[in-house]
């Protein structure tokens, strides 16, 4: 489609079209997009009788005219071109008398458009044999447009963000040159580093997105750490982008998760540490849980050894969760009745406003010297309580 603005002169914009109404100097291009290689037809009207020795056209800045060469010419003589800086110069063979309103017309091939959109303005002048200005300068403008889209600029996502919590994602359709792809129409599909993610839907771009689309709290990342995520036009995958190094942080702990220093393995009657994690909705360590006395309440199923010898559950514990936040170690476990069967049990979590408790169980090992290989059971139900503040 040809866009093409003539001054000085009257025009008329009806419904996004340009009709020339009078005019003196056009410039049409056979190709407005950014960076193309084009042909400029540069048509002007005299507007005074004389002896025309030379045309010259002047590009502004950012139009690449240092290839120029001669195409089809009409209305004046025959001539070759030249270029100086930014001006392509015609200058004709043998100079005769132009009379005032007769139709020019030379044709300038091998012309790269700027990198930048725009409306852009090509003054042109006629001159005699030294140097007199016969017509002009005159300006004609051209816009230059956006060329096709070929990547996504993901950009919007709250960073850093709260495991859980909805995000606004902004998409831009950009062409090579980074400018906005404003006739981009693509519909483009979601994926994530993070697998606990909730993405958004699909979106096809509008003619009114104008290449920018925002979409509104679809995104929910939920995996502690660093994430990514990358949009990709569905047909043309080779359109795509991606807003990376997105920060995660957990959310509030909700469940401690429970494990023991020998991963499960102790040995009946020696004493073993139990290490705690307070763990968020997603499984996320909880690093912002770091009160430094916490009290603990442990209890637990274990039971006596056929010679009476109690196990020793330390309860309460008062433990420290800012060394490594989150995470805190309760001592002095000693298990002694190999007669317990491992059972199944099911975690159960309220909200921490008033108790964090979480019941767990797992098979322990135990060895007794010179005899047999037992198994026993150990379930805790650990259970911290809240008192003045709220973690």
């Amino acid at each position: 489609m040809q866009k093409t603005i003539i001054f000085p002169g009257v025009f008329i914009l009806i419904l996004g079209l340009l009709l020339i109404v009078s005019c003196s100097v056009a410039d049409i291009l056979t190709d407005y997009t950014v960076g193309a290689t084009t042909t400029h037809t540069i048509s002007s009207t005299t507007t005074a009788t004389g002896t025309i020795a030379t045309v010259e056209g002047v590009f502004p800045a950012g139009f690449d005219v240092s290839g120029a060469t001669l195409g089809a010419v009409s209305g004046i003589s025959a001539g070759t071109i030249s270029v100086v800086g930014q001006t392509v110069i015609y200058t004709v063979t043998t100079p005769v008398s132009v009379p005032s309103g007769t139709a020019i017309s030379i044709e300038l091939h091998s012309i790269v458009n700027p990198t930048t959109p725009g409306l852009y303005f090509i003054s042109v002048t006629t001159r005699d044999g030294i140097g007199n200005i016969i017509n002009g300068p005159t300006s004609a403008s051209v816009s230059i447009v956006p060329a096709a889209a070929s990547s996504i600029e993901v950009t919007g996502i709250t960073d850093p963000v709260t495991a859980g919590t909805a995000s606004d994602v902004t998409l831009t359709a950009r062409d090579p040159y980074g400018n906005v792809a404003t006739s981009y129409l693509g519909t483009i599909t979601f994926i994530s580093t993070d697998l606990q993610a909730t993405l958004p839907a699909d979106h096809t771009f509008l003619p009114g997105d104008a290449g920018v689309k925002t979409i509104s709290s679809e995104l929910v990342l939920r995996t502690a750490g660093e994430q990514s995520v990358t949009a990709t036009d569905t047909i043309i995958p080779s359109i795509t982008g991606t807003q990376s190094a997105i920060t995660v942080n957990s959310g509030i702990p909700t469940s401690f998760n429970v494990t023991t220093s020998g991963g499960g393995t102790e040995t009946a009657g020696v004493s073993f540490d139990v290490i705690l994690t307070a763990l968020d909705d997603y499984g996320n360590i909880a690093t912002g849980y770091t009160g430094t006395a916490v009290n603990i309440n442990f209890s637990s199923t274990a039971t006596a050894a056929p010679d009476s010898t109690l196990p020793t559950i330390p309860t309460p514990q008062t433990l420290d969760f800012s060394v490594t936040p989150g995470i805190a170690t309760a001592t002095g476990f000693v298990l002694v009745n190999s007669s317990e069967t491992p059972m199944p049990s099911t975690p159960t979590s309220v909200t921490p406003s008033t108790t964090i408790s979480k019941t767990v169980s797992w098979p322990i090992v135990g060895v007794i010297t010179g005899a047999v290989v037992v198994a026993g059971l150990i379930m805790f139900i650990v259970l911290r309580t809240h008192t003045a503040r709220t973690e």
